[in-house]
This record gives C-alpha cells, structure tokens and sequence, in this order.
C-alpha cells in the first residue's frame, strides 16, 4: 500500500487511522482499521455492528455489480523497473512497547522491520528519517524533537518482519 507524506500541520485531515477494528463504533468515510493482520478502509460512513465485514484497502475498490465488459483499450508505455520487494514472511499492527508519558521518546518493535515502517501517532502518519519525525534502529523507534506521547495517546507500527 503506497502513501503519500503529508506535512505534520495538515495531517488530520487527511490521515484517519482508527486502530483495531471494533464492533459498536461509529466509523467515518476513509477511517482506516486493523483487522486480522490486514489494514481495511471505511468507504461508507456507519456504526459497525456485528457480523459487518470491513472492505479491505485496495488500488481499486469495485461496488455493485459487474458491468459488461469494454472494449480493449490502447497498449500504455512501458514503465521503469521498480524497486527490488522485500522478502518478508509476517506482517505486524502492533502498538510499540514503551511508558507514553509525556517525555519519553524511545520505543520498542516486536520484530526487526524488513523494510519500511507506518508509524501512525493519534491517527497521523509520521514520516521517517533524520530531520522529520523518527528514526528507526532495529527495533527501536526514536521519536525526533518535541514529538513525546502523552498517557493516553494511541501510537501504532504497521511493517513486515
């Protein structure tokens, strides 16, 4: 799942990260939740319930049903070879362990991530490297600057192992 960095001002309004997926809570459009080791994403605004599977996040989401099919349509450019994937055989949600006290700002994975990391603080995607939000070291996260969580605050890391 591709994404794209958002200045830390206008992040709420563009990332809606809601953590684990529960039944009973009021889910806007675009809210994203965990479920079951796989990100899903609301596309209809409801109070879930019980038995209401969430739609998984995907290039393309389809509602409805199939239509005819088209006419083929032209043959594109080729495109530039992408980058080498990651041989990864978990993929882990996971709350980072360490005290959110206001002051701390190291934190810890479960597993060495192998490749890049989501890190979502309050719903915010942050952005990695030296100069933005944190540093990753095997599996300590660093927090950069005035960035320290409050009691209370949700943090969670999304990456393979």
């Amino acid at each position: 799942m591709n994404r794209t960095y958002v200045p830390y001002e206008e992040r709420s309004e563009h990332v809606h990260f809601k953590g684990s997926w529960l039944t009973g809570t009021a889910y806007n459009y675009g809210d994203e939740v965990a479920n079951d080791g796989a990100l899903f994403v609301c596309i209809l605004a409801h109070t879930s319930t019980s038995g209401l599977e969430p739609i998984p996040v995907a290039d393309e989401t389809i509602v409805g049903e199939k239509g005819d099919k088209g006419d083929k349509g032209d043959t594109g450019l080729q495109g530039s070879k992408g980058d080498a994937g990651v041989a990864a055989s978990n993929q882990s949600i996971e709350t980072p362990s360490g005290t959110m006290d206001g002051s701390n700002q190291t934190f810890t994975l479960a597993h060495t991530p192998a490749g890049n990391i989501e890190l979502f603080w309050n719903g915010n995607l942050l952005k990695e490297g030296v100069g933005y939000d944190f540093t990753i070291s095997g599996t300590t996260i660093t927090l950069i600057g005035t960035n320290k969580p409050n009691l209370g605050d949700n943090m969670i890391a999304v990456y393979v192992y």
